[in-house]
């Protein structure tokens, strides 16, 4: 599998068949198939208000006559009507392997070519995270040989797996590239189990959780251990996330430090765009300021590092170089927010930590969940001193 992907992104690297492709929806009459998934939720409003021409939707759950003033009917009906459609396209929303396998089918008795949601995102310049999708896709093509090396310096054959696949999803506005290496939320920044699929955690961590939102993958880590951890430092600069996180639990959790602040390279003070999601991040355009702080300036102690800081990660990294260097803690940062992102995250750790074991592997069905794991073992257990 390793070398027919392989191939396969090298080809795709110097093409542009994709594209084209995309771009030709806009001439096409669109039926969206699964409008309530959460990208529908995400992305029809925008489309429609850039000029997609959707048609009709098909959902079997929708009790409305319409969302967003698109008809909406069921399978059956549809198929009852799809023969006196012209020159439609589908369009694939939905995100369950149930979900994508019937949609699939349905197109195929309706006669009715199905294309994936990436390519009408391209074609009217959506957003993929940040960037508009054919932008993360031609910052994707410009680092070619940059993405061939990294694929070098991964540790495993399931880490290249995956580094070519999501790189393919972006090129080829395919989500279909994922399905053989997406291994979903449960293990993302570390497991449930011993046999997961990534980190195994200690019970006695020193736990960093640089953009904690509200608690959410705290949580989780207190689920995992027993409530056994040594101690916790959470970062949270959005006001109302870091109010919950406040009051994440319902008793005082010792050594548990809660910092209402970003976490950069240096002290400063930045713009920041405060939605109380987990999308909340610093921006020009923001509508607040927040203070940033180094990691190195505010933690002592740390044998595990989890970083989602939409983007902001590279610095936090640099932020962080002499805790790392010296600590040397097992790392779970996400690398997806801007195209370059892991490469930037790469090169940024491999300066201050050039012995590290590097892994990745992708939680999600879409443009996220990339997630880097840097580790100075060469497995995924915990340190043996957070054991």
């Amino acid at each position: 599998m390793i070398h027919s992907l392989r191939k396969s992104l090298i080809e795709a690297f110097s093409s542009n068949d994709a594209h084209e492709r995309a771009q030709a929806l806009r001439l096409k009459p669109l039926i969206i198939f699964g409008p309530q998934s959460s990208l529908g939720l995400m992305h029809l409003k925008k489309l429609l208000s850039k000029g997609a021409n959707f048609i009709l939707a098909v959902d079997d759950f929708c009790q409305d006559k319409e969302i967003q003033g698109i008809p909406v009917c069921n399978s059956r009906k549809f198929l009852k009507i799809a023969p006196s459609m012209r020159d439609v396209v589908a369009l694939d929303f939905s995100q369950t392997p149930y979900t994508q396998a019937l949609y699939k089918q349905l197109a195929i008795e309706a006669n009715i070519p199905m294309r994936d949601l990436l390519e009408v995102l391209a074609a009217y310049d959506a957003p993929s995270v940040y960037e508009p999708v054919p932008i993360y896709r031609e910052r994707t093509r410009a680092r070619a040989d940059d993405w061939l090396k990294l694929s070098e310096m991964l540790a495993d054959d399931m880490s290249r797996a995956t580094l070519y696949s999501i790189l393919l999803q972006r090129l080829e506005y395919n989500r279909n590239w994922l399905k053989e290496i997406m291994i979903g939320g449960r293990d993302e920044y570390f497991g449930q189990s011993s046999d997961s699929n990534t980190f195994t955690m200690g019970k006695k961590e020193h736990f960093v959780d640089a953009g904690a939102h509200r608690g959410t993958v705290i949580s989780k880590l207190l689920g995992v251990t027993g409530w056994e951890y040594a101690s916790i430092h959470a970062f949270e600069p959005d006001r109302g996330n870091f109010t919950a996180l406040q009051h994440l639990s319902p008793f005082p959790l010792e050594r548990f430090f809660v910092h209402n602040c970003a976490v950069s390279n240096k002290q400063e003070t930045l713009r920041f765009s405060e939605t109380g999601t987990m999308g909340s991040h610093v921006s020009d355009a923001g509508g607040v300021t927040v203070p940033c702080v180094k990691l190195d300036d505010t933690v002592e102690q740390a044998t595990f590092i989890k970083m989602d800081v939409e983007g902001f990660e590279t610095k936090a990294i640099e932020g962080a170089a002499t805790l790392i260097a010296t600590q040397r803690p097992r790392l779970a940062i996400a690398s997806y927010h801007y195209a370059p992102d892991l490469l930037d995250i790469v090169a940024k750790l491999q300066s201050i930590a050039p012995d590290y074991h590097l892994y990745l592997r992708h939680h999600f069905g879409y443009f996220y969940d990339t997630i880097l794991y840097a580790t100075p073992r060469n497995d995924w257990q915990p340190l043996s001193h957070a054991e």
